[in-house]
Parts: structure tokens; C-alpha cells; sequence
């Protein structure tokens, strides 16, 4: 067994997750105990001033975070440390305090459940720095690719264990104009050679897949989040769910981050708003740091059938708020270019997709999308 394997072993893992649940039902005294346990593994390779020039560095990441509800039923509380020592653990449990961002209905609790869940992928994945050097230079225009392994391990209130594996790969491209990331090993052999943009046009607005995707999360996140605009009209493009099974996510899986199942979550379709993303199922975590909260985990868009050409279309978009109501989308171009609009705008005006869907960055799975009328008045 390679360094990299044992790393990431799920045994040990779940052992020590183990341990430091028992550690924290201990100090605690608390009848609702959760433990959350995450290690992440990776190798960068990157691409120095010399172009030719590629250096490798690996990194390890554990951390660990506790979740209770004290026997009187005051808290929750939760707490966060780097690595796994239930030593470092016991001290962080005795300057606890009371967590207001903690929301009791993410403790799943009474769940008909095996006592052990394995959302694991199969096959060991090891870097293959021959492989990686060659796609590199092969590809000039990346700066630099990420090879990671990350095994995370929940222990709920009742001893059950839930052990999810996800691998994932990344590249930068040139001068960090663009962050590409997919499911698995092989990023590399997703990157096309870059074209050249076109100067966008003043018609309607062609996002590829990595430009729409900025702005799908934006508009999820405003439309279908803590308060969901339920039955309002949406263009005939705004066609979404969120769907934690699906292969291509970078997210996701049979279980969420507090342990309840999942689903498939349609959240518009026939040109309405039809869900918001909330409740079991939908709790996530952005790192071992935070508490589980209602989040998209692996958006998916189909979008259906829009006419368009590759005249025109941006690859890049940038979304700046400027307030809940009003934004602005930088386009890259020739030149970049600013736009002013709303979010009622771009759902309305969300037309279709044209394309291919692909997997990108930002947790999205899109094909490219036509928005008309996004200028505001």
C-alpha cells in the first residue's frame, strides 16, 4: 500500500472517527452526539515561469467538526478542529458555546438506517505523474492540475456511520482566467484548445457552459433558496433540478452531509418556480468548518431546445451583486464588458440551451444558454 492509499484508508478513518465520537458523548454528557470527519488528499502539478519548468506538491487535509444538543436541551452547540485528536478535541469541547447557526432540524435523528452506509467509489485512484506531466504539456495553455482523493465519515446520534469517497480533478487555465474541474481523474482530457472569444453581441446573450453556470448559481441561490418564489414565471429555458446522484457532480451523493437520503429535487419546470432548496436531503457542508445547511448540491440544467451559433457566445461571466435586486454581468470578450440587469430579468429571459451539457466549476451541469432581453431598462 503507497503513502497516498494509506492516506486515505477507510478503516482507519472510520476507527478514528469512532474514537472521537465516544470521546465527545464522554465530555459532553449530551444525548445527541454527531461527528463529521473529512480527509482530503492532493497533488498539484504546476507550470513555473519557464514554461517547460513543472513542479509537483502533495497536501493532506483532516479536520473534524462536533455537533450537540446538551441532555436539558439547551444548545446545539458545534465545534471545529484541525485534525483528529481526541486530546485537541476534549479542549475545543470545554470552551464551547451555545452555536446560532446550527439549525436542530439538520440532526438526523430516528432514521431507519444500517448501521454502516458506503458511498464509496470503486477502483483505488493513485497519481500518475508521467500522465500528468504529458497532459500538460501538451496543453500549454493550463497553469497548473490538482489530482484529489477525499473520504469523509459521519457518526449520527444513534452510532450508525456514513462513509462517502469522491475523486476529483482540477486544472487552471492561463493566468487563472478559468477553473476547470470534473468528477474522477481526467480532467485533462475534458480542456479543448481555447478559441477565441467573440466580441459579444448586442442580441440576445449566449453564455457557453462555464459563463452560464456563474449565473445559474447566482439565480438558484436568490430564486429557489431560504426563500423560494413558488409558482412565479420563469422563462422556457429555466428548466432545473438539483440532483445529488448525479456521476457528473462534484457534490453529492446517496446521503447529505447530516446523513438523510436524498433525491432528485426538480426545482422549475413548465415555466414555473416549483421548489426551493430546503429541508432532509439538502444539508451540506462547504467545509468540515461549518454546520450542515440547506444547499444545492449538483445543479443540473436541461434547458431545451434554443437556436444559436457559437457567433458571439461568452465563455467567461462574472456576476457582481450590487444589490439583491440589481446586477451587474462582466463579460469577457475582447474586451470585458459590463451589463446591467436583474435576477427577474435573466429567469425570465432565460431562453434555452444550445449544446452539450457539461460538467463545470462551479457544482453546475449545463449546456449553453440564450438569455434575451438581459439589459435593463
Amino acid at each position: 500500500m503507497t503513502d497516498w492509499a494509506a492516506s486515505t484508508d477507510i478503516d482507519s478513518l472510520v476507527f478514528d472517527a469512532r474514537k472521537l465520537w465516544e470521546r465527545g458523548r464522554s465530555d459532553t454528557g449530551a444525548h445527541r452526539v454527531e461527528l463529521y470527519l473529512k480527509r482530503a488528499r492532493r497533488r498539484r502539478m504546476s507550470r513555473g515561469r519557464d514554461a517547460d519548468r513543472l513542479t509537483t506538491s502533495d497536501s493532506i487535509e483532516t479536520g473534524c467538526a462536533l455537533r450537540w444538543v446538551e441532555r436539558d436541551g439547551s444548545g446545539p452547540r458545534h465545534l471545529a478542529i484541525v485534525g483528529a485528536s481526541d486530546a485537541e478535541l476534549s479542549r475545543a469541547i470545554g470552551t464551547a458555546t451555545s452555536a446560532l447557526d446550527v439549525d436542530l432540524a439538520t440532526f438526523a435523528v430516528g432514521l431507519e438506517v444500517p448501521d454502516e452506509r458506503l458511498d464509496v467509489e470503486p477502483g483505488a485512484v493513485e497519481p500518475d505523474d508521467r500522465a500528468m506531466s504529458e497532459g500538460m504539456r501538451g496543453a500549454p495553455w493550463v497553469d497548473g492540475v490538482e489530482l484529489g482523493r477525499t473520504v469523509e465519515v459521519l457518526v449520527g446520534s444513534e452510532g450508525w456511520i456514513a462513509v462517502r469517497t469522491r475523486v476529483r480533478s482540477s486544472a487552471v487555465l492561463s493566468g487563472g482566467s478559468r477553473l476547470v474541474a470534473r468528477r474522477g481523474p481526467d480532467v485533462l482530457s475534458a480542456i479543448p484548445e481555447p478559441a477565441r472569444c467573440a466580441e459579444p453581441g448586442v442580441g440576445a446573450l449566449h453564455l457557453a457552459p462555464p459563463a452560464a453556470a456563474a449565473v445559474v448559481a447566482r439565480l438558484v441561490a436568490t430564486a429557489h433558496g431560504s426563500s423560494p418564489q413558488l409558482g412565479r414565471d420563469v422563462g422556457p429555458g429555466w428548466v432545473i433540478a438539483d440532483d445529488p446522484h448525479d456521476p457528473r457532480g462534484l457534490a453529492g451523493g446517496e446521503f447529505d452531509d447530516a446523513g438523510f437520503p436524498t433525491r432528485r429535487r426538480p426545482l422549475a419546470r413548465d415555466g414555473k418556480i416549483v421548489a426551493g432548496i430546503d429541508g432532509s436531503g439538502a444539508f451540506w457542508r462547504r467545509s468540515f468548518r461549518d454546520p450542515p445547511r440547506a444547499l444545492p448540491s449538483t445543479l443540473v440544467v436541461d434547458g431545451g431546445g434554443a437556436t444559436g451559433g457559437s457567433e458571439g457566445r461568452i465563455d467567461v461571466c462574472r456576476v457582481l451583486p450590487l444589490s439583491r435586486g440589481e446586477w451587474v454581468l462582466e463579460l469577457s470578450g475582447l474586451r470585458p464588458r459590463h451589463v446591467r440587469t436583474t435576477p427577474d430579468t435573466l429567469l425570465l429571459g432565460c431562453r434555452g440551451g444550445v449544446g452539450a451539457a457539461e460538467s463545470t466549476a462551479d457544482g453546475v451541469i449545463t449546456p449553453g444558454l440564450i438569455f434575451e432581453n438581459v439589459a435593463r431598462d
